[in-house]
């Protein structure tokens, strides 16, 4: 596949595939060595829409089986951010007393990732 086009942008593949399998396998390793000897409950915590395919190939190469809950925030309107997060869908699990791997496709300012790490320490 050469270009996708979505809505009125055009894309080329950036990354091979190859690659990113690659780098699934290796944060699925680093996962595999930190986690598996833990004491405490570990969760996948899957910030939507973005992080779905990724949190599902992760979950494939895991040694182990985790709880896997899910979020999902909104700041863009279109592809602008509007500096606003609205929380669409709030984590539902119990979170406290369990170590969370939180899983997010992109990070481009942080600005979600900051208020979602915010909010996940009130807790």
């Amino acid at each position: 596949m050469s270009k996708i086009t979505l809505f009125d942008k055009t894309f080329r593949p950036f990354i091979p595939n190859e690659e990113l399998e690659k780098a699934i396998d290796k944060v699925a390793d680093h996962i595999n060595a930190d986690f598996s000897d833990s004491k405490e409950p570990v969760v996948l915590l899957c910030i939507l829409n973005g992080s779905i395919m990724f949190t599902a190939e992760l979950m494939s190469e895991l040694n182990e089986s985790y709880e896997i809950t899910f979020a999902r925030y909104a700041s863009y309107a279109g592809t602008n951010s509007t500096g606003v997060l609205q929380e669409i869908m709030p984590i539902r699990e119990n979170i406290q007393g369990k170590t969370l791997i939180l899983l997010e496709d992109i990070i481009d300012t942080g600005f979600t990732m900051k208020h979602v790490i915010a909010k996940l320490k009130e807790q």
